[in-house]
């Protein structure tokens, strides 16, 4: 099982749109752009086209397309780090050389790599993809009832120290099994459908924002939390359908190479920001420096992309180094 070859023109809208929200949300951003729902609504849409394959086919595709990727971008991380401490400190004394083996660490949390934070999300999407290889022929019921277990167990599950992203996969593969169920209507041009669903998932998002405050509750709120961020990723990719990729020819590009983004936009974004913050003295609101940063960070990373898409393909997961 792996992504399918063909591409659905507003995915890769919705894709570019939570990509660049990625870029954003490392810098300075505005309160609503938050960490779990671009993280959830990635998830969920790398389950969109998840399909069966022969488990060597499957293999093979998922080191071509994520493992050699993320080790590529994690050794080249490595300098960069380097770089980045001499840039703070102006001496290597203190720099942890031994960082680039934080990937055999234990860790619970998600964010534990430290030479390349958003190489996280590689690493946890190939195991969810293998998780999920497992489990996918069960009945719709049977992986609903998963999802929601896993939703209910993130605390749990991420507080077992584990290697490689192993635990955080576990939670995260409740986003991706919504994804594959959802695919089909999701993805279909049923548009009848879909405005009414546009009504709903919105309303429904906003009631439950609202009551997430007023709630009281152990468990409760974290029932909400999944249940609001879930209607507000649908209603984005809704809203999304409808919208003619031509006027977002941008926005469909970031979203062909949402893999590359995220493992080079550190090395452009981390110096910007430190830059602006520097001439503007802190004087104006942060998301004013963080979202031109963003969009500076996007357009540089399109001649990057273009490069690497170009001359080492197999390197970004654009080819096939593994046959």
């Amino acid at each position: 099982m792996i992504q399918a070859k063909q591409r659905i023109d507003f995915i890769d809208l919705v894709k570019g749109w939570v990509i660049f929200l990625v870029i954003w949300v490392h810098t300075d951003h505005p309160s609503w752009v938050t960490v779990d729902f671009v993280n959830s609504a990635f998830f969920l849409l790398s389950g969109l086209f998840f399909k069966k394959y022969e488990f060597g086919t499957f293999s093979t595709k998922q080191v071509n397309s994520l493992l050699i990727p993320f080790i590529f971008f994690y050794l080249i991380s490595y300098p960069f780090r380097i770089v980045l401490h001499y840039w703070d400190f102006r001496t290597l004394e203190s720099f942890d050389w031994g960082c680039i083996l934080d990937i055999f660490d234990s860790a619970s949390r998600s964010d534990y790599l430290f030479i390349n934070v958003p190489l996280w999300f590689i690493l946890c999407i190939f195991f969810v993809r293998y998780y999920y290889w497992l489990i996918c022929k069960a009945p719709k019921w049977i992986l609903l009832g998963i999802a929601i277990l896993l939703f209910m167990l993130r605390e749990q599950i991420n507080s077992i120290a584990t290697p490689f992203m192993i635990n955080n996969a576990a939670y995260w593969l409740g986003f991706f099994i919504v994804g594959n169920l959802s695919s089909k209507w999701l993805t279909s041009e049923n548009k009848k459908s879909k405005i009414s669903a546009i009504g709903i998932t919105g309303l429904l998002g906003l009631i439950l924002y609202i009551a997430e405050a007023q709630i009281e509750s152990d468990f409760l709120p974290n029932a909400i939390t999944h249940v609001e961020r879930l209607s507000l990723i649908i209603f984005t990719i809704l809203i999304f359908s409808f919208i003619r990729t031509k006027y977002l020819a941008p926005l469909k590009f970031m979203g062909e190479n949402t893999l590359t983004i995220l493992g080079y936009h550190f090395f452009i974004l981390i110096p910007l920001s430190r830059l602006s913050h520097k001439i503007s003295g802190g004087e104006v609101y942060p998301y004013l420096i963080g979202l031109p940063c963003s969009i500076l960070t996007a357009i540089v990373l399109y001649f990057i992309i273009k490069f690497s898409n170009k001359y080492i393909p197999a390197l970004v997961g654009k080819g096939n180094l593994i046959k």
